[in-house]
């Protein structure tokens, strides 16, 4: 083979590989293996009938990822329900280690028929290292008593995605596994092809399809006391993260100046971009482009409201790629159970203003613009416009005064 087949994104295209797998370098023998090793190993096997596994080798060395590994997880607690975490298959990797997992809390009992490694929906431990079972119950019960006591509570939540401006047509989306990936919608495609023109780029025939918003630009600037003219400078991204905020707010009861004053921090994940600033630098007249800088500083997505509302806590924004939005919310809780603030605004937005040409991919992008998490046939990334943003306050503080200042069950908005 002169060269390796890769996949769209990138990655190297296991299934295209052709040949006869070489030869263990010792096979493994059966015999030597303890009844409850022998037992994972042929688990093991169910999931990777070409590899010769064994009591030493990983389950990564022998052939599995990050796929397969959700089917061992669910074919171990199977047969031993509540033995395994997710994060213990990654700690505990080899048959051995697993096997002296299990072996502690195995009772005597008859084997179970092949026909019972079937997926089961166990409930994942917090415990994710090779100590003995009888020492994770202990450090299970001390964390469960510290989440308890250092519990966030949701008390507030709204979402700008494609297709749904708001809560209850989020979760019908997600329940009927709605596909919200289109072409362009006509409003924004005249948009772009003006930032483009403004910016000096060539704007193709066609961009690429996505899960696009219907519409960016449209903003409230009097809800955050700003001036039609200065609204028209901001940043689309920062529109869109101020608005879903104050819809974060009022569902939580907390709108208007119901907050003003108090310790309320925001933390913004994701990294605003600088096409819409300078593009806006270079059609604008001299005396408006101090103005276009200090409108979109882009720290200024999470000190805004901040200002606005006299909040005393801190702002900031986060970016670690694609994580930055759930490091944001780590960040919050961390602010909270610290009592650097007594309430977290948390959250993030993204607005494509320059989408690819049609056609036109990078490495990580979807052939078909759909990300299919965890599916057999995910080939990358999909891009997509929106905003969600929360409001959280420790549990202890959210649970009081005979009523419960908590979101409501998601599922009964359907």
């Amino acid at each position: 083979m002169d060269t390796l087949p890769l996949t769209f994104s990138g990655k190297l295209d296991r299934k295209a590989l052709v040949g006869t797998p070489l030869d263990s370098t010792e096979s493994v023998k059966i015999e030597s293996l303890s009844e409850i090793e022998a037992e994972v190993r042929a688990i093991w096997k169910t999931i990777l009938p070409e590899a010769d596994p064994g009591p030493q080798d990983g389950f990564f060395d022998a052939g599995g990822n990050s796929l397969l590994v959700i089917r061992l997880h669910e074919r171990l607690n199977s047969r031993w329900p509540k033995a395994f975490s997710m994060a213990d298959l990654f700690a505990c990797a080899t048959i051995k280690e697993q096997a002296g997992r299990i072996a502690p809390k195995s009772s005597p009992r008859e084997k179970l028929p092949p026909e019972t490694l079937k997926t089961a929906q166990t409930p994942l431990s917090v415990v994710s290292t090779c100590l003995p079972p009888n020492v994770l119950s202990d450090r299970e019960v001390k964390q469960n008593e510290e989440t308890k006591r250092h519990a966030i509570a949701v008390v507030g939540m709204a979402v700008r995605l494609a297709g749904s401006d708001n809560l209850a047509a989020f979760w019908r989306d997600v329940s009927r596994g709605a596909d919200l990936v289109h072409t362009l919608p006509p409003t924004q495609d005249k948009d772009t092809r003006m930032l483009m023109a403004a910016l000096g780029l060539p704007a193709p025939k066609e961009f690429c399809e996505a899960a696009y918003l219907d519409d960016v630009m449209g903003f409230a600037p009097r809800r955050l006391r700003m001036s039609p003219a200065d609204a028209a400078l901001l940043d689309p991204e920062q529109r869109l993260f101020l608005d879903t905020a104050l819809r974060a707010l009022e569902d939580a009861g907390r709108g208007g100046s119901a907050l003003d004053g108090a310790r309320v921090g925001v933390f913004v994940g994701g990294a605003p971009g600088t096409s819409w600033r300078e593009a806006l630098a270079r059609i604008s007249t001299p005396k408006q482009l101090e103005q276009i800088f200090a409108l979109n500083v882009p720290s200024n997505i999470a000190t805004r409201l901040s200002f606005l509302h006299n909040w005393r806590g801190p702002a900031a924004t986060i970016d670690t790629a694609c994580s930055s939005s759930l490091v944001a919310v780590h960040t919050a809780c961390h602010a909270l159970h610290n009592n650097e603030c007594e309430w977290a605004l948390v959250g993030g937005a993204k607005a494509v203003l320059i989408p690819h040409p049609a056609g036109q991919f990078m490495t990580i992008d979807s052939s078909t613009g759909r990300t299919r998490a965890f599916a057999e046939n995910a080939d990358g990334t999909g891009i997509g416009e929106g905003a969600a943003v929360f409001l959280l306050r420790p549990l202890t503080k959210s649970i009081g005064r005979g009523r419960f200042d908590l979101w409501r069950d998601p599922w009964k908005c359907r």
